[in-house]
């Protein structure tokens, strides 16, 4: 797997996305190691917080929109919100972190793989271990694909909402027509979805 350059890593380390929304007048509530708020996307509204950020293994941040499907780091983040190129963002960031680039490549990755952004999601905590494990079983036995990765961190965002809120009126008008009423469902969903995929690839 190409890796992103130590100089694009630096930056995202050193830009915090939850500041940078911030500035911009979105609200970003906390939760234990996730922060999440409505989509600050341009083309997506959204009147649920459906926008979660992660820390990345490298230091930095990602994030997944569960409302538009769009992830990224802070570097796509803010080409998307601002609409900028890539390189343009890397090197604005670059000059306000003191950064320096070297060599630069506009063409080269500025963005996480998929399953790089899974990683972030499935932290092997205490509380969501078993959880964590079902995902990667299920993203292992999918190859990886895309859509692994988005039905993976979709059953997260579940997990921290019944985490977040319980089992009252905002979980069940969201999960409810999945037949999912608690935390426990959840964890049930993940192992049946996981099997499901196990005995189609059998």
């Amino acid at each position: 797997m190409t890796q992103i350059s130590p100089e694009i890593s630096e930056l995202c380390r050193r830009t915090s996305m939850v500041s940078y929304l911030e500035k911009r007048g979105v609200h970003v509530m906390t939760y234990g190691k996730s922060r999440k708020c409505c989509c600050p996307l341009p083309e997506h509204r959204d009147d649920t917080p459906s926008f979660y950020i992660y820390d990345a293994a490298d230091g930095g941040e990602v994030f997944k929109c569960f409302g538009c499907g769009v992830s990224g780091n802070i570097i796509s983040l803010i080409a998307k919100i601002e609409g900028k190129k890539n390189g343009e963002v890397v090197r604005q960031l670059a000059e306000q972190t003191g950064v320096t680039l070297g060599e630069y490549d506009p063409s080269m990755r500025t963005e996480p793989y998929p399953d790089e952004i899974l990683a972030s999601f499935c932290a092997e905590d205490a509380e969501s271990l078993v959880v964590s494990m079902l995902l990667r079983d299920f993203i292992q036995v999918n190859n990886g694909s895309e859509d692994a990765v988005n039905k993976a961190c979709r059953i997260y965002q579940m997990w921290d909402d019944f985490s977040d809120y319980g089992d009252g009126e905002y979980t069940q008008q969201k999960y409810g027509h999945l037949g999912i009423k608690n935390i426990y469902d959840v964890e049930t969903y993940a192992i049946n979805l996981v099997r499901s995929y196990r005995d189609r690839s059998e």
